[in-house]
């Protein structure tokens, strides 16, 4: 498949076995006046890898994350996720991108207080006009433990099932590729561990390349590969 936008400019991704899942060419990002978040920053994931980024506050982890789901512009060099270059669609055709094509995961669960975890799941489905959302909203909710939570508002969750909601909304869609930063950063440990295992088994079983930011060093070696920003460079510590 080409990489082009359709005749209604929604951009459209490369087929799985044509091109990497994410290629960052001399990727750099630049705060005013002069602060130097990325520097210079190569990096090709292929599709179905696991990929951790692991490094200290400030390094520049979730400024990468960030540019390769579109919501942040690189100052210089060249983005392409999952086959698409980036760099120039515009902002109603980066939210088609990832509405149709990117699971993200956040540590702040950023669900929505009025609605319940069923629809607070299934609602990426009804913003793309999928005839079956609240059925295969149900599905990802019983894959992560809470057929009997569904009904439930997020203030009536605890941490660990408010960010179970929030694995099952990103991987609701089937989607190829999934962004994670901190997603267990609010959790006690014994539920921080229960949530990682979910998400990466998850991950494993749709075959969906993962890009997972994090601070847990005890799970590095569940991943294909590992990274470290230093001062925003790029450093390889793993690759199986």
């Amino acid at each position: 498949m080409n990489n082009a936008l359709t005749t209604d400019n929604t951009p459209t991704v490369a087929a799985a076995t044509d091109t990497p899942a994410i290629h960052l060419s001399h990727v750099a990002l630049t705060f005013p006046p002069a602060v130097e978040v990325i520097k210079d920053v190569n990096l090709t994931i292929p599709r179905g890898r696991h990929v951790a980024l692991i490094g200290r506050s400030g390094s520049g982890k979730t400024s990468l994350l960030a540019i390769i789901g579109g919501l942040l512009k690189p100052s210089g060099g060249q983005v392409q996720t999952l086959g698409q270059p980036i760099n120039d669609l515009d902002e109603d055709q980066l939210a088609l991108l990832r509405r149709d094509n990117i699971g993200v995961v956040f540590q702040h669960f950023h669900l929505l207080e009025t609605m319940t975890a069923l629809e607070n799941t299934a609602l990426p489905l009804e913003l793309g006009g999928h005839p079956n959302a609240l059925a295969r909203a149900k599905e990802m909710l019983a894959a992560v433990g809470l057929t009997n939570r569904m009904s439930h508002f997020p203030a009536q969750l605890s941490g660990g099932e408010q960010q179970r909601v929030a694995i099952a909304r990103a991987f609701v869609s089937t989607p190829p590729l999934l962004l994670a930063d901190e997603p267990t950063g609010n959790l006690d440990d014994d539920t921080s561990e229960q949530v990682l295992h979910m998400l990466l088994d998850i991950g494993k079983q749709n075959n969906t390349t993962m890009l997972f930011v994090t601070h847990n060093n005890t799970i590095l070696d569940r991943f294909d590969e590992v990274w470290e920003m230093k001062n925003g460079t790029l450093h390889t510590m793993q690759v199986k």
